[in-house]
């Protein structure tokens, strides 16, 4: 049975004559004439404090004529319910006008959540529509419900409800990949009276629940709200499917001289499938490694035998250009498959071979120990007070797209095989840097050689 939040709770009202205060409206009385509120001035308003903020969706006005008084005569005219959670601010629930009726006993076309409600009434009794007088205002709580729902699986990623989440559907369901090892559910009401338990345990409103486990297959998950007695339950269905998994977790590749080679590109092998990567010159063969995200998928390349596990497989790269290696994860139902393709690029060399300072200076290795120039070495010092030029020797000449020539952020300059610099003068206080760069005719591969030059 709904219950009247309204029966003998606080009232106030813009006005009254005695002996008709407003408490006469909610004390449950309404067949004793004397028991009603009346109002002398309009508009004017009758407020009750429910104590907190109840669902209600029903409302009923109880009039005069239900105690004796001639009906329509003695029936308020335009009166709107409101609701408000600061007794300030009015928000119109539903609205009466050119009524007759003793009883006027409405349903709201959706329940509505505030502690406070109030009749406001603009055109008063029939007879005379200055003055409004009622027996009765009631306010009937809503059936218990959800006024929202969200499931996170345990990395905290929303998981779709089909259908989109209602208060009024009570049946859910819900797919999970198979990395999804639990959930929490967020259930919200809006009365304040209501109490939630998901899977027996209670819940605080707009709080989560415990995790979760989600197994293979389906999982049930129940959530109950309970208002005065009466409770509702949703289900939630999840299923997690021992989906298939044909993706890579991981490609390693190492070369035989300068040890790891990186991907062009980032990896993400469940949205990308195509990388290339860019070796060394000096690499002439390489390791790649192949790791699948399922242990039990099986991996083959370049159209192979298949394996489990990680594979292991060369690439040689005798000479300059690019090797391609064709990849198939085939996942542990053995019907689904994901391909990949691999591009190992060893490109021209892009090494500085020598260089000739005029006059000679000192190349020391920075950081040390060491001196004098060596093709895979990065970074020098040069301490001189005199101004000197170096002149470059290319190991790939004439094979070079490019060499530039830069002192600390100025302009580059391009430097010419075999040719001089222009004078590099150290700096009275501090260092300047000089940087060479090298880009290779093939591959675009870069070497970047920095010399700081100081008194």
């Amino acid at each position: 049975m709904a219950i009247n939040l309204a029966l003998k709770k606080p009232t106030i009202s813009s006005s009254y004559l005695q002996p008709y205060e407003p408490v006469r409206a909610v004390n449950g009385d309404y067949m004793t004439p004397m028991s009603r509120w009346l109002c002398t001035h309009l508009p004017g308003w009758l407020t009750v404090d429910l104590g907190e903020v109840y669902s209600f969706d029903r409302w009923v006005v109880r009039q005069m004529p239900i105690a004796g008084w001639p009906s329509p005569d003695y029936c308020m005219s335009d009166f709107t319910l409101q609701g408000s959670n600061d007794a300030e601010s009015w928000a119109d629930l539903d609205n009466v006008a050119a009524n007759t009726s003793a009883i006027v006993d409405r349903m709201l076309t959706a329940a509505a959540s505030y502690r406070y409600v109030r009749i406001y009434v603009t055109k008063g009794l029939n007879a005379n529509d200055k003055f409004a007088s009622l027996m009765e205002f009631e306010i009937y709580q809503a059936p218990p419900s959800l006024a929202g729902l969200i499931v996170k699986d345990n990395s905290d990623h929303t998981v779709e409800l089909n259908p989109a989440f209602n208060s009024n559907t009570d049946s859910y369901q819900a797919t999970v990949l198979l990395s999804v090892a639990s959930v929490t559910l967020i259930p919200t009401v809006l009365d304040s009276s209501a109490v939630i338990k998901v899977n027996n345990t209670e819940v605080v409103s707009g709080t989560s629940s415990a995790p979760i486990t989600i197994n293979v297959g389906t999982n049930q998950i129940e959530v109950s709200v309970t208002v005065a007695g009466v409770t509702k339950i949703y289900t939630i269905e999840i299923t997690k499917a021992a989906a298939a998994n044909p993706y890579l977790k991981a490609i390693s590749i190492t070369g035989n001289n300068k040890g790891a080679i990186s991907l062009a590109q980032t990896f993400d092998p469940k949205n990308s499938f195509n990388y290339t990567a860019l070796a060394d010159y000096d690499d002439t063969n390489a390791t790649v490694v192949l790791t699948a995200d399922d242990p039990n998928a099986k991996l083959s390349v370049n159209g192979g035998a298949s394996s489990s596990g990680p594979i292991t497989f060369p690439v040689t790269m005798s000479s300059l250009g690019d090797y391609s290696t064709a990849i198939v994860v085939e996942a542990a139902d053995g019907t689904t498959t994901q391909s990949y393709s691999l591009k190992v690029t060893r490109p021209s060399s892009a090494y500085i071979s020598s260089i000739d300072p005029i006059p000679a200076v000192t190349f020391i290795k920075d950081p040390g120990p060491g001196t004098g120039f060596v093709r895979d070495y990065y970074n020098y010092k040069v301490v001189t007070s005199t101004p000197f030029r170096i002149k470059v020797f290319l190991e790939d000449y004439p094979n070079i797209n490019k060499v530039s020539f830069q002192i600390n952020s100025g302009s580059s300059t391009d430097l010419p095989h075999g040719n001089f610099t222009s004078p590099i003068l150290a700096p009275a206080v501090g260092s300047d840097l000089v940087t060479i760069t090298v880009t290779s005719k093939t591959g675009e591969a870069t070497k970047k050689y920095i010399i700081e030059v100081s008194k």
